[in-house]
């Protein structure tokens, strides 16, 4: 299992309408705000915690809800420095 953060426009609405689209299918995300130093700009996203088959479903349900990402990022923790890896 691994920690992933999916971000989706600056719109804070878009990335709470995934969060209530993917809790209505049972999967169980977080709302956060962005570090700028992924994009050079704040935006908003949704962590959670799956495996890859789990992060397939995520991006079925999102994709049959018409709900664009700009990207998907999995936490890698490295010597307790958070890096973020591009999926």
């Amino acid at each position: 299992m691994n920690e992933y953060v999916i971000v989706f426009s600056s719109s804070f609405y878009t990335a709470a309408y995934a969060r209530d689209r993917l809790l209505q299918a049972g999967i169980n995300t977080n709302l956060m705000k962005t570090p700028a130093q992924l994009f050079g700009s704040c935006g908003y996203g949704i962590t959670l915690i799956t495996n890859e088959e789990g992060l397939e479903r995520i991006k079925a349900t999102l994709r049959q809800n018409q709900i664009n990402w700009r990207a998907i990022f999995r936490l890698e923790n490295e010597r307790g420095i958070l890096r973020y890896q591009a999926v």
